[in-house]
This record gives structure tokens, sequence and C-alpha cells, in this order.
């Protein structure tokens, strides 16, 4: 299914400026965030360096690349 925005909710920001921030993804699909592409509706939001948690699904996965609006996201093992 696709990326739902009302479902991403950011938990908490550390830092001004280029700090990241830690979101939350209920994911009531079910689906493979880790897809790329799969976050691009919130690329303007996101930023590398981002953590989003995942409850229903792969659990923590960090923002490792954004470029033209395209969002990369990896697993964060062991998380």
């Amino acid at each position: 299914m696709a990326f739902k925005r009302e479902e991403l909710s950011q938990m908490a920001y550390t830092g001004a400026g280029t700090g990241n921030a830690f979101w939350f993804y209920t994911n009531s699909e079910e689906d493979t965030v880790t897809a790329t592409n799969y976050f691009n509706d919130a690329a303007d939001e996101l930023q590398v360096g981002d953590l989003i948690y995942d409850v229903d699904g792969a659990g923590f996965v960090a923002v490792s690349a954004i470029a033209a609006g395209v969002v990369t996201v990896a697993a964060v093992p062991g998380a």
C-alpha cells in the first residue's frame, strides 16, 4: 500500500538547524517501509539521519539519503 502521511508523527527533535528528528509511523498496512521511494511524500519534512520507528513492521529505520525528492531509508540493525 501507499505511504499515509497522517500515520507519520514527529516525536522529538534533537537540536537547532541541522539537528535530527525521531518519528513514529503506525504503518497500519504493514508495508515494506525500507523500499526506496516509500517516504517520498514526506521528503520536505525528513532529513538525512532522522530515525523513524515503524511500530507495525520494520522497527527502526534511518533516513540515509534524500535526493530530488526521493527518500531512502535503511533498517537500523539490532534496534
